[in-house]
């Protein structure tokens, strides 16, 4: 294999999870429970990723505090989701 055939499949890889996402975001967006808003909001964690990615691309380079505020973002997200969820565990468990 080639870097083209790599790139190929990874192109691929992400193509075929943003449509999972989407397709998915979908399915509950009119939903109301606590956790299809979570769901929901799994969707939102690409938000900061797509936008550093723009930044880079557009200009070339990205600076740092720039990146790390949407990093920091983006892990205050997860944060509040890993919390949520384990919450869900422990009650899930008894």
């Amino acid at each position: 294999m080639n870097d083209y055939d790599f790139k190929e499949m990874a192109l691929d890889k992400i193509e075929k999870a943003m449509t999972e996402i989407k397709e998915a975001y979908l399915q509950v967006y009119d939903e109301k429970t606590r956790d299809e808003v979570f769901i929901k909001e799994m969707a939102d964690m690409i938000l900061p990723i797509n936008t550093l990615m723009y930044v880079y691309t557009r200009d070339g380079n990205i600076h740092p505090n720039y990146c790390l505020e949407k990093l920091k973002h983006l892990q205050s997200m997860v944060d509040t989701h890993i919390r949520y969820w384990k919450s869900k565990e422990i009650k899930w468990k008894n």
